[in-house]
């Protein structure tokens, strides 16, 4: 979080033109660009920090460039990263050239430096003459702007080994403090006997939770003692789980293995072992603090408790249930889901209207459309092997459209499986900064005719994703304007497209 809030420092610093970023370039960038500002140690602590994090956000640090008014040495304009740092030439730190100034008509010229920079070096300057700044683009991030999730994922070193139990720890509409517990109690750090004799305190070991004296440790209070096994017993034989385990990860282990098809069964086993560790852990110090006895009733009764409130949280108008362990399990025994069978079938468009169907294998590597009349009839395709990856489907989108308002058509309907396609249409939703040219474009031609996006299943756009498959292994572009140009497998799913494939869902009562 620290490292964080420094590249937040750092990004607002470089991007946002204030009286204190002004301040803290005259007094410590007045000679020297910040990218090559070396830290000195009379730095003051907040800009020392901004120096420790400088590097790695310049590297996803960008620029979209429209006045051209960034250095050419040190800002990363190109995406090759900062230049001065490549080709470090002696003075290139104190240089103040700016983009701008080798930029002529509309063009790219590093002539003066053609010594020191590599040949084919490019900026996108399809933007220039705007009248805004330069814009910096935060790489890290689809939209382009700063983000603390974003900047933590960035910062964060991954980890050398990950516990796969740690993170089962977290679920949602589960207490924090239980989540805490449970990882508290896989990673050992809680006040226990044998935790404190590490630390080299000399204590009168004995488990308050068992009627015959035995050594505190994190295993018997959870696992092993006589109160845990029996509340263990209990909730295994009522769900009629079944497997071997000889501590209490590998106890956890199975409980994750575990998989119901009935959703509040599924919802209960996945948070239900870290509510009987927190359950045991207010026993033990019930028993420890308070003389209190050993009760596996009333840890049943707050288990069964906080899975009612667990259930509440995640279900507050359906599932409202006593803290009474039998009610609850007769209740989600009740609960069966049970199949529903839809027909899914290419649905034509309205009258006056004309339909494109999108499609982009991602595996085999191919982008294709079909425009199609009321009719079902083909009026025009395209597919398009994606040398360029999801450009080539934006390419695909930006051919059908212009075919289609080229050929007079206004009342057009998209659709596609892909749910990211409404928002690249509408102009109210950000586009990731990497597609936007492309979504500018598609935007545009949007704008000329009368647009409705749909979203539809797989089986609903079965002829385009086959074109989009045989397209993967072929070189080039291919258009189609009769049926009997197509690919067989596609003219076949084409013909036969109004009759609807069979969906099964599961639907569950509330």
């Amino acid at each position: 979080m620290v490292r964080a809030s420094s590249a937040k420092l750092w990004w607002n610093f470089r991007r946002v033109y204030s009286l204190w970023g002004s301040f803290m370039t005259a007094k410590y960038c007045s000679r020297v660009h910040p990218v090559a500002k070396l830290v000195q140690s009379s730095d003051s602590h907040t800009w020392k920090r901004m120096l420790s994090i400088r590097n790695e956000v310049e590297a996803v640090l960008g620029w979209r460039l429209t006045h051209g008014d960034v250095n050419l040495w040190w800002d990363n304009w190109s995406g090759l990263g900062t230049l001065g740092r490549l080709y470090p030439f002696p003075g290139v730190e104190y240089s103040g050239d700016l983009l701008s100034d080798f930029i002529q008509n509309g063009e790219l010229d590093l002539s003066p430096y053609d010594d020191l920079l590599p040949p084919g070096l490019e900026a996108d300057m399809s933007r220039l003459g705007q009248r805004v700044a330069d814009i910096p683009i935060w790489r890290v991030a689809t939209d382009g702007f700063f983000s603390f999730s974003s900047a933590k994922s960035l910062l964060r070193p991954e980890p050398v080994y990950s516990d796969p139990l740690l993170s089962a720890c977290w679920h949602k509409h589960l207490p924090f403090k239980v989540s805490f517990l449970a990882w508290r109690v896989l990673r050992g750090r809680l006040p226990t006997d044998d935790a404190m004799a590490r630390f080299g305190h000399l204590i009168v070991s004995r488990c308050w939770c068992c009627n015959n004296p035995v050594r505190e440790t994190i295993d018997h209070i959870f696992y092993a003692g006589d109160t845990a096994r029996a509340v263990w017993g209990f909730f295994m034989g009522s769900l009629g789980l079944r497997f071997s385990h000889r501590g209490l990860r590998t106890l956890l282990t199975g409980w994750k293995r575990v998989v119901s098809h009935n959703r509040l069964v599924a919802f209960i086993i996945c948070r239900l072992p870290y509510l009987i560790l927190w359950e045991l852990w207010k026993q033990r110090n019930t028993c420890l603090h308070s003389r209190g006895s050993p009760s596996v009733p009333r840890v049943v009764y707050g288990v069964a408790k906080g899975v009612a409130e667990c259930l509440f949280r995640r279900w507050p108008q359906e599932h409202i249930l006593p803290p009474n362990w039998p009610v609850i399990l007769s209740y989600i025994d009740s609960t069966v889901p049970r199949r529903v069978v839809r027909a899914v079938r290419w649905d034509p468009p309205p009258d006056g209207s004309i339909k494109l169907n999108f499609s982009y294998s991602e595996a085999l590597g191919g982008a294709a459309a079909l425009v199609r009349n009321r009719g079902g009839g083909l009026c025009y395709g395209l597919a398009i092997s994606a040398d360029d990856g999801f450009r080539d489907f934006f390419q695909v989108m930006h051919r059908s459209l212009e075919w289609c308002l080229a050929e007079g058509f206004r009342s057009l309907v998209l659709e596609s499986v892909l749910p990211e396609l409404k928002g690249y249409v509408d102009p109210t939703t950000p586009s990731p900064w990497v597609f936007d040219s492309d979504v500018s474009r598609l935007r545009f031609l949007c704008s000329c005719a009368s647009v409705f996006v749909l979203q539809c299943l797989p089986q609903g756009n079965l002829p385009v994703a086959a074109l989009a498959d045989w397209v993967g292994d072929k070189d080039g572009d291919f258009i189609f304007s009769n049926l009997s140009d197509l690919p067989p497998r596609v003219r076949a799913l084409l013909v036969h497209d109004d009759i609807p494939s069979v969906v099964f869902d599961d639907y569950d009562p509330p």
